[in-house]
């Protein structure tokens, strides 16, 4: 009797053992209950196989639009023409022999591109783990790889490339105009932001010599003037004009800028970007409007993240992957149609 009481308390543990329940892991803790029968504690635990990825969010690729170099390069470069004429001989003057001048000349500007290199390690008793469980290492591992690369790319997008002073990003080029508020960001009412980004649009298409190629047809805002975006209007009526009320500073900016001079078709993108809260003259917030185009500003890559070679380390039992890429500086093409709002300090 004692044999078939055993028997039967050894079949429900493997019935337990059994469970689809049960996916990774074979080290089961045992416990008796008053009736002296075992009980497996995770062979009833239900695991979530998916691994839930970190937060993150990248905005170099909706932001600039990206050139490529052709490979391991150093140096990126493009032409600029510029034109001139005679201004002291007047038009008609065929008659006396002498006809104005036009001149053209051509300026090649150079960038610098930089390879950045990752090592990713997975050592013999990670490997032997992760087969046992069934989760892919190399993969979880590729994806951090990824991650920290396009952390990188935002850095260079928006700042520069690092280690170098004179390298600059769209957010913090020295040489773009800009404006400042009379009135920090943080405090700012809807209609100061209206006339400053108002402003800074036509300014602008001015600068651009009124070329619809580079009007400008994009703002990026730090994230907290997105509130002031969303508050609702109250603008009293004059002469023949409705009042208006009840929409948002954000509606309000779309539907009445001076599309004529600031936007050819009449869309303008306003945009939440993270990297402006702290970036500016007064490291108080900057709003920067320019026109999404590759012939004014864009970003460079000499080669995409690219796998390596793969070997083996014998003094450690892993195995080391590397992986390259040659990322390059922003280029600025044409500044002046570019512009900067400052938050007051």
């Amino acid at each position: 009797m004692l044999r078939d009481l055993y028997l039967n308390k050894q079949r429900e543990i493997e019935k337990l053992t059994n469970s689809p329940f049960k996916t990774v892991g074979d080290e089961l803790t045992t416990s008796a209950n008053d009736e002296g029968y075992g009980f497996l504690y995770n062979a009833l635990e239900y695991i979530d196989a998916e691994i839930h990825k970190p937060m993150a969010r990248f905005f170099h690729y909706r932001d600039l639009p990206y050139v490529y170099a052709g490979g391991a390069m150093e140096l990126a470069s493009f032409y600029k023409s510029f034109y001139d004429i005679d201004e002291d001989v007047p038009y008609g003057s065929g008659e006396n022999g002498t006809l104005k001048t036009v001149k053209v000349q051509l300026a090649k500007k150079t960038t610098r591109i930089q390879p950045f290199q990752y090592k990713l390690k997975l050592g013999l008793i990670d490997q032997l783990k992760s087969e046992k469980i069934g989760i892919d290492y190399l993969n979880m591992f590729e994806e951090g790889v990824l991650l920290y690369h396009n952390k990188l790319k935002d850095q260079i997008a928006y700042n520069g490339l690092p280690g170098l002073t004179d390298s600059y990003g769209l957010i913090n080029n020295p040489n773009i105009v800009s404006a400042t508020s009379t009135t920090a960001f943080s405090a700012i009412g809807a209609m100061e932001l209206f006339d400053l980004i108002n402003s800074a649009l036509l300014n602008a298409s001015i600068a651009a010599d009124l070329d619809e190629r580079f009007a400008p047809d994009r703002v990026l805002l730090p994230t907290s003037l997105f509130l002031v975006l969303s508050k609702p209007l109250a603008i009293a009526g004059v002469g023949d004009d409705v009042a208006t009320t009840g929409i948002s500073l954000f509606r309000y900016l779309k539907d009445n800028l001076a599309r004529s001079y600031a936007t050819i078709n009449g869309n303008l993108d306003i945009l939440p970007l993270p990297y402006l809260e702290g970036a500016g003259a007064n490291s108080k917030g900057r709003i920067v409007v320019y026109n999404y185009n590759k012939d004014l500003v864009r970003g460079v890559v000499g080669m995409e993240l690219t796998r390596g070679a793969t070997v083996i380390d014998a003094a450690d039992g892993s195995i080391n992957t590397f992986y390259c890429a040659f990322e390059g500086e922003v280029q600025f093409v044409y500044e002046a149609p570019i512009r900067y709002i400052d938050s007051h300090a």
